[in-house]
């Protein structure tokens, strides 16, 4: 058994040990999913479905975002 396959086995082991404490509600709460509809989507359905995973990816109300920095004059 050399390091890399160790390493790995031991890397292996905190994935399978964090799906498990996942899975037994342990570790918090699951991310919520997104109601995607199944079947032909029309414009409006499509329109909702970017507006809710735009909203996810808003800053929460109260925080600007992040801008542009310009370099300063002093090195």
């Amino acid at each position: 058994m050399n390091a890399d396959l160790l390493q790995l086995l031991f890397y292996a082991g905190f994935v399978v040990l964090g799906w498990w404490l996942r899975h037994q509600g342990l570790l918090g709460p699951k991310a919520p999913s997104l109601n995607v509809p199944t079947g032909p989507l029309d414009q409006k359905t499509l329109l909702e479905l970017l507006k809710t995973m735009l909203d996810r990816l808003a800053p929460p109300s109260g925080q600007s975002p992040a801008g542009p920095r310009t370099p300063s004059a002093n090195p």
